[in-house]
């Protein structure tokens, strides 16, 4: 019989089960909150629309909360906003934004195309 345990540190709690695989770092962010850089979230570019009446975030060195591990943050009143999270933060804090989804990279441009000469090329 192969059966593969999977084991989670939660809160100092260690939860356990048989067939259970660890998915990984998310690219969603689902709430208000402070995220792990690399085991709660992945890094990456993420969007939202917006939660409300404002929306607050921060990208952290740091999960100790002084105001030294701030690399960079912006509040926005109503509406869409982007971050890019990166490898080397430690932590990203959010509130008040509703929902963040991770975008893949923007394609890439277009070769320019040569123009049309009756002459040939």
């Amino acid at each position: 019989m192969n059966t593969t345990v999977a084991a989670l540190a939660v809160g100092g709690f260690l939860i356990a089960g048989a067939n259970a695989a660890w998915a990984g770092p998310a690219t969603v962010i689902d709430g208000d909150g402070v995220y792990r850089v690399g085991i709660d979230i992945e890094p990456g570019t993420y969007y939202t629309d917006g939660g409300g009446d404002y929306c607050y975030w921060e990208r952290q060195s740091g999960l100790s909360g002084d105001f030294d591990e701030l690399i960079a943050n912006d509040f926005i009143e109503g509406g869409p906003a982007a971050v890019t999270i990166k490898s080397s933060d430690v932590g990203f804090s959010t509130d008040g934004c509703g929902t963040w989804v991770m975008q893949s990279a923007p394609p890439a441009p277009a070769p320019a195309s040569v123009p049309w000469s009756p002459f040939g090329s």
